[in-house]
């Protein structure tokens, strides 16, 4: 990507994850970076694509920190979903707005075609993902940790608790040892799955 169009997309989201998009103006982005408003408008012509490719740097970013574990094919069943499970809450924790963004597309106000386009990048992140921890458990198949007859329901269950692992361990008013946590979480992933 080009520095300089990245620089603007990097400014944008500091803008949306200091939940300041009230003062994302084309103007306000161009001072922060000391260049003309004119450099801004050969990037984007618009404000809705400049926001929306800023969530797709974003997303895209947090989806390859979290599923392109360096060695991943030598970690074990455990080291693996304890990497992933750490990456999850660090993405969490430091970027609030992707909870807002899975839950509430509007925080933002910007075009429908975009929102939409915004929404198809998430569901595209989510399966990468749900391919990513599919290759974790594969693992622990492999190891003879459980065996690949579990029931949907129980994947279910066990997806639904990661993901309300990563919404308790980073809720503010939690002070949780993570390590504990994820340690814990893990046993129970064992029990559920045995």
């Amino acid at each position: 990507m080009n520095p300089k169009k990245e620089a603007i997309l990097r400014v944008v989201l500091d803008y949306l994850i200091g939940n300041h998009h009230e003062k994302l103006t084309i103007a306000n982005i161009a001072k922060v970076l000391d260049i003309g408003k004119s450099t801004v408008y050969e990037y984007f012509t618009e404000k809705n694509t400049m926001i929306a490719e800023a969530i797709f740097l974003m997303i895209e970013e947090n989806v390859a920190y979290l599923c392109e574990i360096e060695n991943f094919d030598e970690l074990s069943f455990e080291t693996a979903f304890k990497t992933h499970m750490q990456r999850s809450y660090d993405i969490a924790k430091n970027n609030r707005m992707m909870e807002n963004m899975l839950y509430n597309i509007d925080f933002v106000s910007i075009s429908v075609s975009h929102k939409a386009a915004i929404q198809n990048k998430i569901m595209a992140a989510y399966i990468d993902i749900q391919q990513h921890v599919r290759k974790i458990f594969d693992k622990g198949i492999a190891e003879r940790l459980f065996d690949a007859s579990t029931k949907k329901i129980r994947e279910i269950t066990i997806e639904s608790m990661l993901l309300g692992s990563v919404f308790t361990i980073t809720h503010p008013d939690r002070n949780i040892d993570e390590a504990l946590f994820i340690e814990d979480l893990y046993q129970s992933v064992l029990v559920l799955l045995k």
